[in-house]
Formats: C-alpha cells, structure tokens, sequence
C-alpha cells in the first residue's frame, strides 16, 4: 500500500484557468473590515479577495502589546490548497449493500476520523478497484461490480457484477485535508500568511508568532479551489465573561447543590444525554462530564462530589423517558444535567411535552436540573452555507424557553458556538467526526458554560 500526494488530472487546465481568473477579480472585491472585528486594528488592514486564491490585505494601524504599528503598503497574500492524499492498494472485501452515507457499504479507512467516514473528505471519482495481487488485472467497474457514495467515500459490491462475495480487492482512492492559516502583523508592520498543519479533521489554527499579532485566521476546506469572505474569520474578542450579577443569579437556580458544595458535603450529580455526554471520539479525561467533575473538585475542594454518566449513543429523550426512573433517579442524584444534541430535530411541542415530564419527574425526588443546550452539528443539518452562522433550530430555541419557565440551570452551549466565528475558527474544525461530535475544544465549551452556576 502507498501513500502520496495526490495530483488531479487536468492541473495544466486549472493553472490557466486560475490565470485567467485573476484578471476577472482584478478589482479588490470588499471583505470583512478588520477594525470593525479585531479589538486591536485601529484602522483599515481590511481582508479583500483579489483572485481566487489571492487576498489583498490593506494599509492600516494596530496595536501590539500595547503599541501602534503602522502598516504603510499593501500586502497581496498567495494561498494554497491543503491538498490530497492518494492511497494505492488498500485491501478490503467488499460488503454486498448500498452504500450510502456513513452506515451502509465498505468504509474506506483514509477518510475515516474514528469509526465513521468524514463527510466530503473522500475526491469523488477517485476510486479504483481492482483484484488483489494482481496490477495488471482488469479493473472492476463502477456501476456494474461496485457501488460508490461519493459524499461519504463509501463502497459497496454489486451482488450481480463479477466481483466475489468474499474477493479480496485492491482499492486505489484520494481523501482531502482541510487547513487554518493565519494572517498576521508584525511589530515592523509587515503582513504575512502563516500556514496551518493540514488535517482530515478538526485543523487548528496555525497562530501567529511570537511577538506578533493574529489578525484572521483563513479556513481551506476539502478541495478548496477559492477563497471567498465566508473562509475569512477576521479575530474579534474573546467570548465575555459572566458577570458576577449573571453568576449569581444562576447560582440561585441550583441552590441545594450550591449549598452542598459550600458547606462541603456531598453532591451526587446525574449526566443524561447520548454520545455526546457517552464522550464519543474524545479520550475519556478530554469529555465534558470529567472535565466538568474534575474542575468543579478544584474549586470545591472540601466537597465529596460524586457522579454517574447515564449517556447512551444514538439516544433522544423520546426514547429515554421510559427508563428515566431506572437510568436517573433510582440513583438518587442531586443534580441533573441534561444533553441532548439528538433531540434537535423534534418540534417545540415535542420538546415541551418530553422535558417538561423529565423536569417534574427529577424534581419530585428533590433533585435539581441544569439542561445544556447542545452544540452546531455539520452545515446541512443547520442550513448553514457554510462554517457559521446564528442558531436557527427551533428545539433549541424552545429548550432555553422551557428552561426560563421551569426555572431550571441552562448551560447555554450553543451561544458558544455561535461566537466561534468573532473568535475567528470556523466551527465546522470542532467536529470531529464531522458531523455532530465535538472535539475536546467543544467539550471544554460546555464545560465553562456549566461552571457559570458554580462560581465562588
């Protein structure tokens, strides 16, 4: 099996066309202006797309540790694509099903983050498939022997075509990377690009130097061919603290736990949700439920805090309310904590009918409840075009709403994931699988959301 870098045919064709293309965006097109964002941009340094892969960074003034630089020329940035990566003769027996998206056919194990294949990693058409051990063979044939998913990089074999039920084949295939770059000033005042480590999944941002200021992080997404203002996250401030008034009123919503803790007795608290709460594809010290514990036994040092992780995967309330009294409270927690990223798709009604029940029902035997409102799961789920965007799902607005009526504790989640992109990350590079597990950067998310109830 070998591993190399992918080359397209065509790439002649594409060069001229990128050629020609920067003559049709000669005219600076306006971006994202970054004194309007970045706290430290005193004027001017706008981000403007100049090409396809060309960004045209302005004149302007910042401030780096505490004084101005001037930046008196424009910088014209040349971007490059995180590239693929092409994988010769892996072996597989193919499985006889369709393949589509992530549960049905074969896996192709380079487009994979954990257990499941990332969605739009694998390059369509990519594939080849062949019999083992022998390169001159003939090929099987799309369509006819093997079935692919193009989205998913998922293949299956056709029961009909020449392939063998138990065969083993060889598969040749290309995956994609995804990248963050960082634009960033230094104290001379010259603009430069500094590049990102190029990943399948979850790329951080390549940061800016020591001494320098970070002034947008740019997101290349699998096979990007252009960069437009939705892959330009100009660096805004950090996500505001809460008051010490907004603590304490939600402190107030959970004041038999608060009490245990202060008095240092003993806190016995309940985690129900699915894979999330489960810590799927994160190691286990990474997940929100241990980090949670683990910071809450720091400040609360005195106190006994135990816990019980009531998780299941691929769970929703409407499948767990049946067993709430075995799962929860037969366990006899004093507090809570409820996520449910997979209850997204159900109606407001649906939403107040189920936590409406499991709130009275927790509460019946003395316990309190904190819901977590639940993180952004891949774009098309959101109806994002892109990697940001403003919560639009009509559960989650309908679970802050039943926590204001019932009174209970919200870890708002979700407002943290909005805010990613004034922090400058795409949130899309905080899935992990892609599509709805976060990585130990989002678990940590809920983690500070949750720790806004118990502060000193």
């Amino acid at each position: 099996m070998k591993y190399r870098p992918y080359a397209k045919t065509g790439t002649a064709v594409l060069v001229t066309f990128f050629a020609f293309s920067s003559l049709l965006f000669a005219a600076p097109q306006e971006g994202p202006k970054s004194a309007e964002i970045n706290p430290n941009v005193v004027e001017g340094l706008d981000l403007r797309v100049t090409g396809p892969m060309e960004l045209t960074v302005t004149p302007g003034v910042c401030r780096i540790d505490g004084k101005e630089v001037k930046v008196n020329h424009t910088t014209v940035l040349h971007l490059a694509q995180p590239g693929d990566i092409r994988i010769e003769g892996e072996e597989y027996v193919l499985k006889t099903e369709e393949p589509k998206r992530w549960y049905g056919g074969t896996k192709l194990r380079g487009c994979m983050s954990n257990v499941i294949p990332l969605p739009n990693c694998y390059v369509p058409h990519s594939v080849s498939v062949r019999p083992l051990g022998d390169a001159a063979a003939k090929p099987f044939e799309e369509g006819k022997d093997f079935l692919v998913d193009h989205g998913w990089g998922m293949v299956g074999r056709v029961a009909e075509g020449r392939l063998g039920a138990e065969e083993k084949v060889a598969v040749d295939y290309a995956y994609s990377l995804r990248r963050v770059d960082t634009v960033q000033v230094s104290p001379s005042g010259t603009v430069s690009l500094r590049r990102g480590t190029a990943a399948k999944t979850c790329p951080h941002p390549a940061g800016a130097e020591a001494g320098c200021l970070a002034l947008a992080n740019l997101f290349f997404d699998y096979r990007a061919e252009k960069i437009t203002d939705n892959e330009i996250f100009v660096i805004g401030r950090p996500f505001p603290k809460e008051s010490p008034e907004a603590c304490q009123a939600k402190a107030a919503l959970v004041p038999g736990a608060r009490k245990r803790l202060a008095e240092g007795g003993t806190l016995k608290i309940g985690f129900w949700g699915d894979s999330v709460t489960c810590g799927a594809d994160v190691d286990k010290k990474d997940s929100y439920v241990e980090s949670f514990i683990r910071e809450l036994k720091q400040t609360y040092p005195k106190a006994t805090i135990d816990y019980f992780n009531a998780g299941i995967d691929g769970s929703s309330t409407g499948g767990r309310l049946p067993n709430l009294q075995k799962d929860v409270l037969d366990q006899k927690p004093d507090l809570v904590i409820i996520e449910f990223v997979n209850d997204m798709g159900y109606s407001p009604e649906v939403m107040q009918k189920h936590y409406g029940e499991a709130i009275d029902k927790i509460r019946a035997i003395g316990a309190e409840v904190i819901l977590v409102t639940p993180h952004f799961t891949m774009p098309a789920w959101m109806k994002f075009e892109g990697s940001r965007g403003k919560e639009n799902r009509a559960a989650c607005l309908e679970l802050k709403k039943i926590a204001q009526q019932k009174q209970t504790g919200l870890a708002d989640a979700s407002r943290r994931w909005e805010y990613l992109e004034v922090e400058g990350l795409p949130y899309v590079t905080l899935l992990f699988n892609g599509i709805n597990h976060p990585d130990a950067r989002g678990h940590q998310l809920f983690v500070e959301e949750l720790m806004t109830h118990f502060q000193k």
